[in-house]
């Protein structure tokens, strides 16, 4: 598969959820079709999976990391560690679950959101505002 994509459009502390809906939107690919290029193979005829407890946009648990890699041309994995790891890393702890430091529920800015970018900032708990337009 042939795909439209640039690593320079993946932006520090972008989340996951952004890069991913970008992609798909450079490749006018629905959701469903999103998850059969990038969803982890599972099961005995190897089809791609995104069940609730896969869908995990922080952790990319169902998110099959070659696929991706293939496609971006860039680690996700990599990128998302090293960036939650630098905002965890501010408040000098050892404690680095998602869970502990990452809001529930999807947070974002408008403003952000109107040119595409949502930033793993707007997660992050400490954070209650955009740190890019307050």
């Amino acid at each position: 598969m042939n795909v439209i994509w640039r690593k320079e459009w993946i932006h520090p502390f972008e989340s996951p959820w952004s890069i991913l809906e970008k992609f798909a939107f450079a490749n006018v690919l629905s959701h469903k079709e999103l998850v059969s290029v990038i969803g982890r193979r599972v099961g005995p005829n190897m089809t791609p999976s995104f069940t609730r407890s896969m869908r995990n946009l922080i952790t990319l648990q169902g998110v099959g990391s070659d696929a991706l890699s293939k496609f971006l041309n860039y680690n996700l994995h990599a990128h998302n560690n090293e960036y939650f790891d630098s905002l965890i890393r501010c408040v000098r702890t050892n404690c680095n679950y998602e869970q502990y430091w990452l809001k529930n529920n999807l947070h974002w800015c408008v403003e952000c959101m109107e040119v595409g970018h949502h930033s793993l900032c707007h997660q992050f708990l400490l954070i209650d505002y955009c740190p890019y337009h307050n």
